[in-house]
């Protein structure tokens, strides 16, 4: 005897022979395995996009970082430059009161060897 299963309809008991039940599941089976694939593929589809986005993130993210280390440099080289240049202008503006100062230095003696030659010109000599 060939082993079956059976359902009912209503009152009535339909008997489905064994073949026809394994056949159902087998089909059963293959819709699983492909509705099982097609997830798998759609899980892996969405792997690759977010690697993907990962990636262009990381690539973006070192961009914006190599940017910011070339523009800390630029302010550390224009930094150097101002400091040179207050420098320059300290040392040149120092000189300058030091001239300043010594031609005042220099007039002021002036103005005494006159005024001592005038009053020596103007004493009566003896004798």
């Amino acid at each position: 005897m060939i082993p079956s299963s059976s359902g009912r309809l209503g009152n009535r008991e339909i008997l489905v022979p064994a073949s026809v039940r394994i056949a159902q599941e087998k089909a059963a089976e293959k819709v699983r395995a492909a509705r099982e694939r097609r997830l798998a593929r759609a899980r892996l589809k969405a792997a690759r996009e977010e690697l993907a986005i990962a990636k262009m993130a990381w690539k973006i993210a070192k961009a914006l970082d190599r940017k910011a280390a070339q523009r800390e440099r630029e302010a550390a080289r224009l930094e150097r430059k101002a400091e040179r240049v207050a420098f320059q202008l300290a040392r040149r503006d120092r000189i300058e009161q030091e001239r300043m100062l010594q031609k005042a230095r220099r007039a002021d003696l002036r103005k005494k060897r006159k005024a001592k030659l005038r009053a020596a010109a103007e004493k009566p000599k003896k004798g």
